[in-house]
């Protein structure tokens, strides 16, 4: 018999929701195994064309080798960067790219960040 796994709700999903409605980018942490990526994948796969990268995996890092370029390529994409206080190089660029966008008059929704604390 295979277990099946039981969904959640999350209180706060629906603020996260809503934060990300106004803000380009939103970061959400928190302890580590208490469901912050779980509840990102289930936002990320609402989002269109939403794309998701787990720090901590030497693929999703790989990505990153030019991140600006890597933005670059996913705009217009939800993106969640998980573990993101794995890379603290990447917070320059993130702002970069976020302040230019802002000035260009994008929408909000661009970035979901977590971390574990």
């Amino acid at each position: 018999m295979i277990a099946r796994m039981q969904t959640i709700p999350r209180a706060l999903e629906a603020r996260l929701r809503e934060y990300l409605a106004i803000f380009p980018a939103v970061v959400l942490t928190g302890p580590r195994q208490v469901g912050k990526t779980t509840l990102a994948r289930a936002i990320q796969a609402d989002a269109d064309a939403g794309v998701y990268l787990d720090l901590e995996n030497p693929r999703d890092l790989d990505k990153l080798a030019d991140a600006g370029a890597w933005l670059a390529d996913n705009h217009g994409r939800l993106v969640v960067l998980d573990e993101i206080h794995r890379v603290p190089g990447l917070f320059p660029v993130l702002r970069g790219v976020i302040d230019e966008r802002v000035r260009n008059g994008e929408p909000a929704g661009q970035f979901l960040l977590l971390g574990s604390a």
